[in-house]
């Protein structure tokens, strides 16, 4: 029986959602809408699957009409692939380092520079329902306003 929910066989998955840093959010956007032109960095992983980084502004529950506005805009990274966590981990720190900085280099708390071991502890400490740090914020209802995304994929 298995009883990880992020994992199915040989396939495993990993979601991350970390706040934005003030300020940073326009810088992250560009850079993740340049990977259209130049290609993820995830595709130098062979075990992955698939990937993506969206930044998100709101969420809206499934028994909720109105989404609710985070206090902070926040980069959710998502991805599939072969394997256990923590080697694939590993390797992502170690392979995606230069993209670290751009990406979650400009997340609120992250390691600075972005790699690896304290690349990985981030991450894990990201992951939603795993502890306080993964759970964003609301903003107050009068600061809610039409919802934006951006997204990058391999």
């Amino acid at each position: 029986m298995n009883l990880d929910s992020d994992r199915s066989g040989q396939a495993s998955a990993l979601t991350v959602i970390a706040p934005i840093a003030p300020g940073a959010e326009a810088d992250l956007r560009r850079y993740l809408e340049g990977l259209r032109a130049t290609g993820s960095p995830l595709a130098r992983l062979p075990r992955t699957h698939v990937g993506r980084w969206v930044i998100v502004e709101d969420l809206a529950p499934e028994d909720e009409r109105t989404p609710d506005r985070l206090a902070a805009p926040c980069l959710l990274f998502s991805v599939c692939f072969d394997g256990a966590l923590d080697g694939y981990l590993d390797e992502l720190c170690e392979e995606l380092a230069p993209e670290a900085e751009e990406i979650w280099g400009r997340c609120a708390g992250a390691p600075q520079p972005p790699a690896g071991a304290a690349l990985k502890g981030y991450l894990l400490a990201h992951r939603p329902g795993r502890g306080s740090s993964s759970r964003p914020t609301r903003r107050p209802p009068s600061a809610r306003s039409a919802p934006r995304s951006s997204s990058a994929r391999p």
